[in-house]
């Protein structure tokens, strides 16, 4: 997954918080998050954009963050720089759109195997 910044050492910051990852390298404009301590997951590469190329809220990608506590994770997010966007509700479901401190939006939800009717 690719997140485009402005400020890619404030986005590196938050990320690397949020997911509990470490930063792996530098190249170019590029910083890349792997999961810490040798954990499975995705990598992140947090791109640098100049100034204007990005376009806050609007991203062809984003993370779902699934959590057994999801107001635990929520709040540590708040506390990260993150802002909370809406709360939404659909099909006996709900998950909280929020945004990091450079606009990209996300979303936090029940970790999987929760109640509720089945997930696709």
């Amino acid at each position: 997954m690719t997140i485009d910044a402005v400020d890619a050492d404030r986005a590196v910051a938050f990320w690397r918080a949020a997911l509990d990852y470490e930063e792996q390298y530098r190249r170019g404009a590029f910083v890349v998050l792997c999961p810490a301590g040798g954990r499975l997951g995705p990598t992140v590469l947090i791109q640098r954009l100049q100034e204007g190329a990005v376009t806050p809220g609007a991203r062809a990608t984003h993370l779902d963050l699934r959590s057994a506590d999801r107001v635990a994770l929520v709040a540590r997010l708040l506390g990260l720089g993150a802002r909370a966007v809406r709360e939404v509700e659909d099909e006996g479901r709900s998950w909280v759109v929020m945004e990091d401190p450079e606009g990209v939006r996300f979303c936090v939800c029940d970790a999987r195997g929760t109640p509720g009717p089945a997930e696709p």
